[in-house]
């Protein structure tokens, strides 16, 4: 899993499709995606944990939201 940041929103940034995307990529139900959602549009960046981060930041993108992968160090034993 990766973390990716939404930090932000454009104009014409379509919140219903994206409330869409992440119930569908995170399995969170509607309550929990418009919580994160009304977070965003409040200025509030979210973090969300995802599989396919790069193909999550291009769907988000495309809906007019601004996002980036949160980089982690590897963990060694």
């Amino acid at each position: 899993m990766t973390t990716v940041r939404v930090t932000s929103w454009q104009e014409g940034f379509n919140k219903v499709a994206f409330n869409r995307l992440l119930r569908d990529t995170t399995g969170c139900g509607l309550s929990d995606a418009k919580h994160a959602v009304d977070r965003l549009l409040n200025g509030e960046p979210i973090s969300i944990d995802v599989e396919h981060a790069i193909k999550f930041c291009k769907d988000a993108e495309a809906l007019g939201a601004s996002c980036s992968l949160d980089e982690q160090p590897p963990v060694t034993p």
